[in-house]
């Protein structure tokens, strides 16, 4: 009987480790996307910024979805950019990350992005930043430190599919 006992806590015990290793929660994305089959801005392509040795680059799709390929470092020039976002960020190399997606809302000339930030412990909190779109190919959003970025917009296809397991 003692050991039966034993083994029922020590199946409990790991049951409730594996738990708290291997669950994770989110913050619920806040703002409403909205149908953008009328955008402000170019969705043809992605819209970057230089970041000390890399790049960050923004894809915003119709659907109201935004996928960010977060710091690229190691990239010389944007050709390279747009090699390592087809080998890295494409088809079934697509990143299915939490904290590469988010949702985002025009309104005017003003840019609302809400998304995850990456996990700490098992918890991705959400950030919203809002910017301003300059024209259709360039905006201006706090991204890096909540410093505010420009993004200039290159053409690209294809894009990655917005299709992900965080965004219904």
């Amino acid at each position: 009987m003692v050991i039966l006992n034993d083994m029922k806590r020590l199946t409990a015990l790991f049951t409730v480790c594996y738990l708290l290793l291997h669950c994770t929660s989110a913050e619920k994305l806040t703002i409403i996307r909205g149908d953008n089959s009328q955008p402000a801005i170019k969705m043809d392509g992605y819209f970057y910024t230089k970041y000390e040795n890399g790049y960050i680059a923004l894809f915003f799709y119709e659907n109201g979805v935004v996928y960010t390929t977060n710091t690229i470092e190691g990239v010389s020039d944007l050709e390279d950019l747009d090699d390592h976002i087809r080998t890295k960020h494409s088809g079934a190399n697509s990143v299915q990350l939490r904290w590469f997606w988010g949702i985002y809302r025009i309104e005017g000339d003003i840019i609302k992005v809400n998304y995850w930030l990456s996990g700490t412990g098992s918890v991705y909190p959400a950030e919203i930043s809002e910017g301003e779109i300059i024209s259709p190919s360039i905006i201006r959003i706090p991204w890096i430190d909540d410093q505010l970025n420009e993004f200039k917009f290159r053409r690209f296809s294809p894009k990655p599919d917005s299709t992900n397991a965080f965004i219904k």
